[in-house]
């Protein structure tokens, strides 16, 4: 009764594991840049970012609740043209992460002999990721700066259907010191607005004009103590069906 794969936006993740269709595959070992293994679609410019917390919540009739809490880490926050994705390596030293059971922390092992020969190419050790594709993104939002109170943030919305019930999950990211939330989150809107319409023979007329709008704007300035949000006119929810092109016109 959970969720088709139970998607939670973060989980462990070891060299075994190939499919980078819901989760981050991990990068080969010798890519000192990214933790995490880029494909074909997320283009030429990827983006790296540092966070210091991650957070995912489940927001169900006003009723918010917190599944994932990552705290106080060094974590890398990737915007491709495709998706944006979280990396971090040394996630379990801090012990400011919650909502991890104990076998969310072991790793399903696959013994084939081809995916052995893959792994075997992957960087060591176990990493913390997750990703939202741009299909799914119904809101990208963010706080910025304003005196001491308030960190720069940076918040992904997307829909999941879980126990036949419509659900909003939302991924927080605080970015570290000396990131901008307001040019992060300009990135992940126009690159969304960018793949959705490259991508998206199914919208309306309507849906791709307000794409083509947030494509062209410049970076929606912050004020104090409020959320910006930009809205996304059409999305997909969160399922393996609606990860890529093609299977988004199938959905």
């Amino acid at each position: 009764g959970r969720n088709q794969m139970g998607y939670e936006f973060l989980t462990v993740r070891d060299a075994e594991s190939g499919d980078g269709t819901m989760y981050p595959v991990l990068g080969p070992a010798d890519d000192e840049e990214h933790l995490i293994e880029l494909e074909e679609l997320d283009g030429p410019t990827v983006e790296r970012h540092s966070v210091k917390s991650i957070y995912v919540k489940r927001v169900d009739g006003g009723k918010t609740k917190y599944l994932k809490r990552v705290q106080d880490v060094k974590a890398d926050l990737y915007v491709t043209d495709a998706r944006v994705a979280v990396a971090c390596e040394k996630f379990d030293k801090g012990g400011g992460w919650v909502g991890f059971s104990a076998t969310g922390w072991a790793v399903a092992a696959v013994a084939n002999a081809g995916s052995k020969a893959l792994a075997a190419r992957r960087r060591r050790g176990k990493l913390l990721v997750g990703q939202v594709r741009y299909p799914w993104v119904s809101t990208v939002e963010f706080t910025a700066k304003s005196g001491l109170l308030t960190s720069e943030e940076v918040s992904l919305t997307t829909r999941v259907t879980e126990d036949g019930q419509d659900r909003t999950l939302e991924l927080t990211c605080t970015l570290a010191r000396g990131e901008s939330a307001t040019s992060v989150a300009h990135s992940i809107a126009r690159r969304c607005a960018e793949f959705r319409l490259a991508h998206g023979q199914e919208l309306s007329e309507q849906a791709r004009e307000r794409f083509e709008r947030i494509l062209g704007e410049g970076p929606r300035q912050p004020k104090p103590k409020r959320i910006i949000v930009y809205s996304m006119p059409s999305y997909f929810r969160v399922s393996p069906k609606t990860a890529y092109p093609r299977g988004a016109q199938d959905a």
